[in-house]
C-alpha cells in the first residue's frame, strides 16, 4: 500500500527489540522486496566484503544469514533501547 501511494521509504517505530526483529523477519518471510536488482547485488557484495573475515560459528551465533537476507530485500532493524 505505502509503495501503490508513492509513500516509500518509510520508517515504522516498534518499542521492543524483539518487535523490530521480528517486524524484519514478517516482512522477509512475506517475499517482500524493496530493493531494486543493482541494490540487492551492491548491498550483498558490501555486507559480504565487511562480513569475509568472521567465521561461519559466529556468523550462524549471530543470526547473520536472516540479517544479510533482510538487508538485501531493503528491511533493517535499529533497537537503540529505551529509558523507563
Amino acid at each position: 500500500q505505502l509503495d501503490k501511494r508513492g509513500l516509500l521509504p518509510a520508517i515504522t517505530f516498534i518499542f521492543s527489540r524483539n518487535g523490530c526483529e521480528g517486524a524484519v523477519r514478517q516482512c522477509v518471510d512475506s517475499g517482500l522486496w524493496l530493493t531494486s536488482e543493482p541494490e540487492r547485488l551492491a548491498i550483498a557484495r558490501i555486507v559480504d566484503e565487511a562480513s569475509q573475515d568472521i567465521p561461519e560459528d559466529d556468523l550462524e551465533v549471530l543470526g547473520f544469514w536472516t540479517w544479510r537476507e533482510g538487508l538485501v530485500r531493503g528491511f533493517a532493524a535499529h533497537h537503540a533501547g529505551m529509558l523507563p
